[in-house]
């Protein structure tokens, strides 16, 4: 066999240890997946057009040298001995998985173009990522890359999620990312101190919960489309003075240096959670609006509401706030509960304000339900 035209499923044929020397071009679809003798491919097999499965070939630990072009997409997935990618390889025109190769440590230097997914998930002992780079035409995911340590300084443009989870030891992104058309996630990025200053779009979600040495957001970071997820980051001071609209919800519980609240802050399109913000002393007065619950468990030096809080699509939980003394008496609706704890010294003022705002049919909930 010289060339495949069409489909070859060998899929789950598990005593298969080799595939015939003189196998140059497949120009259909070859299904190799769980394959687990399968130690190589053969070496004359240069042109692939169309897609390649090699899921769970648990002892392949390489592909062909002189593979240079995959007009489709390479998965893979749980070849958990493969230690590199052919040199030569500069395209691939399809998704890349490599979850769970935990034993690659580099991609191809020469590997420019992505036009799909790449997908690098639990690659363990990856460290970094090629220099050239640049255009990623779906999500990179890079969750659990425990040994990275930074991502390509000329990779600007991700039309897709960017995963970062994990990535204990990456301490910044590049500064040229500019835009990420999906969303960013840092979950756990430990080490990480600052995001570009560049960074002004976000077509998603942004989640950097225990980034416990991320001091700042970027000053330019005005619109989030998506959730704003900075939960346990315990060294954050401030967010960007500029930052007035998130289109989801916005989660700082934990931020125990956390101070204020931009001043142009309007609207958030989802929860607000700050319980634990020990520090905060005040919302801003321009906040009108929360699409969802206002959660200010143990703000114990929050002394008041903004005046111009006339919305609420949730619950309110003011339990542990200790030191609250003025509520809003413009309030519109409150469409959910109150929750404050009896033992509390203000129990009497916050109880009091709910009978009153419940009696003209403004909070619709109970108190302590």
């Amino acid at each position: 066999i010289k060339e495949i035209q069409g489909y070859l499923d060998l899929g789950g044929c598990t005593n298969l240890t080799k595939l015939p020397d003189n196998l140059t071009k497949i120009q259909g679809y070859l299904n190799l997946s769980g394959c687990k003798n399968l130690t190589k491919l053969p070496e004359n097999l240069t042109n692939i057009q169309g897609n390649l499965d090699l899921r769970n070939c648990k002892n392949l630990t390489k592909l062909p040298d002189n593979i240079k072009k995959i007009q489709g997409y390479l998965n893979l997935e749980g070849c958990t001995n493969l230690t590199k990618l052919p040199d030569n390889i500069k395209k691939i025109q399809g998704d890349l998985n490599l979850y769970g190769c935990k034993n690659l440590t580099k991609l191809p230097d020469n590997l420019t173009n992505i036009q799909g997914n790449l997908n690098l998930y639990d690659c363990t002992n990856l460290t970094k990522l090629p220099d050239n780079l640049t255009n990623i035409q779906g999500y990179l995911n890079l969750d659990g890359c425990t040994n990275l340590t930074k991502l390509p300084d000329n990779l600007t443009n991700i039309q897709g999620d960017l995963d970062l989870e994990g990535c204990k030891n990456l301490t910044k992104l590049p500064d040229n990312l500019t835009n990420i058309q999906g969303d960013l996630y840092l979950h756990r990025c430990t080490n990480l101190t600052k995001l570009p200053d560049n960074l002004t779009n976000i077509q998603g979600g942004l989640y950097l919960r225990n980034c416990k040495n991320l001091t700042k957001l970027p000053d330019n970071l005005t619109n989030i489309q998506g959730d704003l997820n900075l939960a346990n980051c315990t060294n954050l001071t401030k967010l960007p003075e500029n930052l007035t609209n998130i289109q989801g919800y916005l989660n700082l519980g934990g931020c125990k240096k956390l101070t204020k609240l931009p001043d142009n802050l309007t609207n958030i399109q989802g929860h607000l959670y700050l319980h634990g913000c020990k520090n905060l002393t005040k919302l801003p007065e321009n906040l009108t609006n929360i699409q969802g619950d206002l959660y200010l468990y143990s703000c114990t030096n929050l002394t008041k509401l903004p005046d111009n809080l006339t919305n609420i699509q949730g619950n309110l939980n003011l339990e542990g706030c200790t030191n609250l003394t003025k509520l809003p008496e413009n309030i519109q609706i409150i469409n959910g509960d109150i929750y404050a704890r009896e033992a509390q010294p203000n129990y009497k003022e916050i109880k009091n304000w709910y009978e009153k705002m419940h009696k003209q049919g403004k909070i619709t909930g109970k108190l302590n339900p």
